[in-house]
């Protein structure tokens, strides 16, 4: 049996490394390096595409928005004009009712 003196020298004692070892270390270090350059590159790229998107997807709201608000105030004008008309038929209506003939403005009108 060996003392434990000696088993610590084993352990603590110098070992040649393998050959080739540095240059694995080397090589190993620069494709870690290379593929978070890759990985930060690839999401540069996604980050980009995604603000395209973004700006794309922002101009077709704008303008439908714009569309709807160009629809709305139509649709208003449609009312309005449709109210303007229903209340001269009304004031006619009972111009009529009241006096029997039609009142003078719409004789008036062509």
């Amino acid at each position: 049996m060996t003392s434990p003196d000696e088993q610590l020298r084993g352990f603590f004692s110098r070992v040649s490394s393998p050959a080739g070892l540095a240059d694995r270390v080397l090589a190993a270090a620069l494709g870690a390096r290379l593929a978070k350059e890759r990985r930060w590159r690839r999401t540069g790229w996604a980050l980009s595409m995604a603000a395209c998107a973004l700006l794309v997807w922002g101009g077709w709201w704008t303008a439908e928005r714009r569309r709807g608000e160009q629809a709305k105030r139509q649709a208003l004008w449609a009312l309005r004009l449709a109210g303007q008309q229903l209340r001269r038929a009304q004031d006619e209506t009972q111009s009529v009712y009241r006096t029997g003939f039609p009142s003078k403005t719409r004789q008036e009108r062509p």
